[in-house]
């Protein structure tokens, strides 16, 4: 008797578990923005908004359009889930100071006239101080630009997602 009670709630769980995992929700919400590439999937829809997803299947629709389309995870190549859109401005400044660095240096030395001070001078005016001068305020100058380009110039990370059926598909 006892047996049996063993076997029946072994049953029974093997059962529900089964079960669980048929129901078990893909790892793309609704609402996810994601980058598609497959021989169904045309170039102007290679980015959409994720609808529906299913085990087998995602119901998307494009940026701009309000129907929606669906497509098999098996006629997928890859799939792409975009990590958030980030501004680029430490990058965009630190290209700007080093162009403003090096423009700068140039312009200073082209710029460059003798001193008419003589004798004794406080700021004596060297070619190498015109360089380091111009350097400076290129550089100072090209990173503010830059760092204003890179706040207005935004880009997108995406992470490449597996086409399996262990994650969910």
């Amino acid at each position: 008797m006892r047996i049996r009670i063993t076997a029946i709630t072994f049953l029974y769980l093997i059962a529900a578990a089964s079960a669980g995992a048929q129901g078990a929700q893909s790892p793309i919400a609704a609402g996810a923005r994601l980058k598609l590439s497959g021989a169904q999937i045309s170039a102007n829809e290679s980015v959409v908004t994720v609808v529906l997803s299913t085990r087998d299947s995602l119901q998307y629709s494009l940026d701009n359009q309000a129907s929606t389309r669906t497509v098999a995870y098996s006629d997928l190549d890859q799939i792409q889930k975009s990590l958030g859109r980030t501004t680029n401005r430490g990058h965009d400044s630190k290209i700007g100071f080093l162009s403003g660095l090096v423009i700068g240096g140039i312009w200073g030395g082209l710029s460059y006239k003798s001193s008419p001070c003589v004798g004794e001078c406080w700021f004596r005016e060297t070619r190498r101080g015109d360089v380091v001068a111009g350097s400076i305020a290129g550089g100072v100058v090209g990173a503010l630009a830059g760092a204003i380009v890179g706040e207005f110039r935004r880009t997108e990370k995406w992470e490449t997602l597996p086409i399996s059926p262990r994650v969910g598909f």
